[in-house]
């Protein structure tokens, strides 16, 4: 800490009249050991910032009525220095999701003040891969004091908050889509987010984290076993969101419609429906508007 302590004169009294400085002398007689201490005649305590270590300092003086030297009492001063260093803490997810080309998920980031300081202007910046889109972010911090601002630049997104206070957390989900890859490939995707703040950080090594996952291309299955299992129960399209419009219809060998369905949610079980090869005809819109179709057999195999 360095600048203005404040003005011992304050809290004195003259003859139960508040103190003019100009009416008294002081004479500081215990400084414990405090260096870089400037007194102004007026009472007001000055500290050369950088001098002394963290903690509290207890100084005393004499005050004596200039006119009258026999009116005299002694009193003292109390004050602490606090550290000037943080230690923040990140960590960012994607919680292993298994992504597809088009699939809306979360990145979560954690970041804990585990220094003891209250941190001030903590910046958090996450810069996104180029294969995913933001989409928006929620918090969740521990302290009501904690207020978020976000700012978004191309693929870096920033979050400004003013004051952490010492022992808080600040959740941060961030909600993106999978862009689409446009060939038959697996896209590997790391994700790095870092924090920083007014204060130098006592630990650099836990300021920055990164996630690691992949997009995988948009996949047709070609079996379901609609068995209740909770495996492969279902007709399920990897990466259908990539489309904003789909239509699919299915039918059987002889050609007759069993299910037909617009915007379809990967919901067809083949409810009703014996063993058998079945075959579909998927249309669907990208988000460039161009339209595409798909075709093909799936096998539904039943105990």
């Amino acid at each position: 800490y360095g600048g203005v302590l404040g003005n011992i004169l304050n809290n004195d009294i003259l003859n139960g009249n508040p103190v003019n400085f100009e009416d008294v002398n002081f004479e500081f007689t215990e400084l414990a050991g405090i260096i870089g201490l400037l007194i102004n005649e007026n009472g007001e305590l000055s500290l050369i910032p950088g001098l002394n270590p963290a903690g509290e300092y207890v100084l005393s003086y004499e005050l004596r009525e200039a006119a009258n030297p026999t009116n005299e009492d002694v009193a003292t001063v109390t004050f602490k220095l606090l550290v000037n260093d943080v230690d923040l803490s990140i960590t960012k997810t994607s919680n292993g999701l298994e992504i597809f080309e088009g699939d809306e998920f979360f990145y979560e980031i954690m970041v804990n003040n585990i220094g003891g300081t209250d941190a001030r202007n903590v910046v958090i910046v996450d810069d996104l891969p180029n294969a995913v889109s933001y989409l928006g972010s929620s918090f969740e911090p521990s302290d009501p004091q904690m207020e978020v601002d976000v700012r978004v630049s191309g693929a870096a997104v920033t979050y400004i908050v003013p004051f952490f206070p010492t022992d808080a957390s600040l959740m941060i989900r961030i909600k993106v889509r999978a862009n689409e890859i446009n060939s038959d490939r697996v896209v590997q995707v790391t994700n790095i987010a870092t924090v920083s703040s007014d204060e130098d950080d006592t630990n650099l090594a836990d300021n920055q984290a990164s996630d690691s996952n992949q997009i995988n291309p948009f996949f047709i299955p070609n079996v379901i076993t609609p068995d209740g299992d909770g495996l492969n129960d279902r007709f399920e399209i990897k990466g259908l969101d990539k489309f904003v419009e789909n239509e699919i219809v299915i039918f059987n060998r002889n050609g007759d419609h069993v299910y037909e369905k617009k915007n379809y949610q990967n919901e067809w079980a083949a409810d009703g429906l014996v063993s058998g090869t079945y075959f579909f005809v998927l249309k669907a819109v990208d988000r460039q508007g161009k339209p595409h179709e798909f075709k093909g057999w799936i096998q539904v195999i039943k105990k």
